[in-house]
């Protein structure tokens, strides 16, 4: 037995004293309107999409194992294997000349060789030490920024000025068009009489393709097969015709068409 008799007394005291300070109520968290319904919901989505993206798009490229070109401008720069092996198989799957997609690489970063502008639009990171490995971004490598577009969730503010719920400013500029709240009170009050909206927003969301392991060399080949190069870059009047002119340059490369035939490339 315990010699002091108050000690079995401690724990019980000291429940007692704990519990004038807490309640026993759970914390109530605040509701959303519907408004911040719709936003929390786009936004789980869009969290969701672009570290999966991120993901799929993060690549390892061994820097000992490099194919050095010398032809016209891109005389100097270099390819990882890995890389021309990747964009190659991401065009056969959408059935797109290869070497297309390797000129429109080169067209876009320089294949992130040379100088630091284009290690940065590559999202270029040197190997660690004792490592070969760089790490590059493809999305950066090829200027990838609009052939997601079908994976993204759809923008909850754009769905409401499709709507033409009150309350929002639509406006464009260079960069394309943007949707403000100007007066959420009024969004909300629309959405409370109009349920509907919101239940169709929401049935949008979830039908939204799933990424799944696509990258952006896979996603770019698709575009170019469905919507053709001059829809890759269309503010660019003469992008075509400098693709070609790439590809021309690229397909006089010895070193780099000695690995392209390797790989089956005829």
């Amino acid at each position: 037995m315990n010699g002091n008799p108050f000690l079995p007394f401690i724990p019980p005291l000291t429940q007692w004293v704990a519990s004038l300070f807490s309640s026993s109520e759970p914390e109530k968290k605040e509701e959303l309107s519907p408004f911040g319904q719709m936003e929390n919901e786009y936004n789980l989505a869009r969290n969701s999409y672009i570290n999966r993206m991120k993901a799929n798009d993060r690549a390892m490229y061994n820097m000992s194992k490099t194919i050095p070109l010398t032809q016209g401008r891109f005389k100097g720069a270099s390819i990882p294997v890995e890389l021309v092996n990747e964009a190659v198989s991401s065009a056969r799957k959408y059935n797109v000349d290869p070497l297309l997609m390797v000129s429109l690489i080169g067209r876009e970063s320089t294949f992130g060789s040379g100088d630091d502008k284009n290690k940065r639009w590559a999202g270029y990171v040197d190997p660690k030490k004792g490592s070969n490995y760089a790490s590059f971004n493809k999305k950066g490598l090829l200027s990838g920024w609009n052939v997601d577009e079908n994976y993204e969730p759809y923008d909850f503010k754009r769905f409401l000025a499709d709507k033409q719920v009150p309350g929002i400013k639509v406006g464009k500029d260079k960069y394309g068009w943007n949707y403000t709240i100007t007066n959420q009170k009024l969004v909300d009050q629309y959405l409370e009489k109009n349920p509907s909206v919101y239940k169709e927003y929401s049935e949008k969301i979830k039908s939204t393709p799933k990424l799944g392991n696509l990258d952006s060399f896979d996603l770019a080949a698709k575009f170019i097969k469905e919507r053709g190069l001059s829809k890759y870059n269309p503010g660019d009047k003469s992008y075509v015709k400098d693709i070609k002119s790439d590809m021309s340059l690229l397909k006089s490369d010895p070193a780099l068409m000695s690995h392209m035939r390797k790989i089956g490339y005829r």
